[in-house]
């Protein structure tokens, strides 16, 4: 993704992603028949910011129209005039060469590259919105007493333990920090150094591996970010302590 797609901080500006341009327009798959006009509308416009000099015939378009309609249907009309800008301003990489045709080969190398762009765009918008969901809970539990915070804690063991017991397995998503100090507190996870450390190293090895497959699916980028985790010491402790309440509940599980 572009610089323009930054605010002046450098930071992501949610509302410039694509993701959420797609999560929030309408798909092609749910529009009427006048929806279907308004798509053949934008397919004569794109021909003519494309640079096609010949009109193009109504059985051209039509063909490309049922095409996306049919091989499509998850973007919206909005999200194929911006695949459309996104290919000429080189946002993303597609053929440019159209030989004076709109043909199925022309739009579906435009639009498999921006499906591709929306892809990674989710992963940044994932990211932003658990960013801004932290930031939240922060802010939050700055304006606890020792008391409440404590008790939170105890509640996120407890009702992570009772989840593991009736479902045989672990949740998605948890309070994983809060079960954690609870747990420390009474004992239930290891404060010994040497085996916190080789804990450390376990998870250590544990990042490497998923930074390998994340740049086997999702390129370099993918993996700078799990590597960002290696890097920053907070986030990594961060991870140890969520790693180690997991490790705890997994061998209950295994017995």
């Amino acid at each position: 993704m572009k610089r323009s797609e930054l605010n002046g901080q450098g930071s992501w500006e949610k509302n410039n992603l694509p993701a959420q341009i797609h999560r929030t327009s309408l798909k092609i798959r749910d529009i009427q028949a006048d929806g279907m006009l308004n798509l053949e509308k934008s397919l004569r416009e794109i021909c003519k910011i494309v640079g096609l000099r010949r009109e193009q015939s109504q059985e051209d378009i039509t063909r490309v129209l049922l095409f996306i309609k049919n091989n499509y249907s998850d973007l919206s009309i909005q999200g194929i005039r911006q695949a459309v800008d996104y290919a000429l301003t080189g946002k993303i990489e597609a053929q440019l060469e159209h030989y004076q045709s709109l043909d199925i080969k022309y739009i579906s190398q435009i639009l498999n590259a921006y499906r591709e762009h929306i892809r990674k765009s989710e992963l940044e918008l994932r990211k932003l919105e658990k960013q801004k969901e932290t930031e939240d809970q922060i802010k939050k539990d700055m304006n606890k007493t020792p008391e409440e915070r404590k008790e939170e804690c105890r509640i996120a063991y407890e009702g992570l333990a009772k989840y593991v017991e009736i479902n045989n397995s672990l949740p998605i998503g948890w309070d994983w920090i809060g079960a954690y100090w609870y747990m420390e507190a009474n004992g239930l996870v290891t404060t010994d150094v040497e085996e916190k450390r080789m804990f450390a190293d376990y998870v250590r090895n544990m990042i490497e591996n998923e930074k390998k497959d994340a740049i086997a699916t999702g390129g370099l980028m993918a993996g700078r970010d799990i590597e960002k985790v290696l890097n920053n010491k907070l986030d990594f402790a961060h991870r140890c302590r969520i790693e180690m309440v997991k490790s705890y509940f997994k061998q209950k599980l295994n017995k």
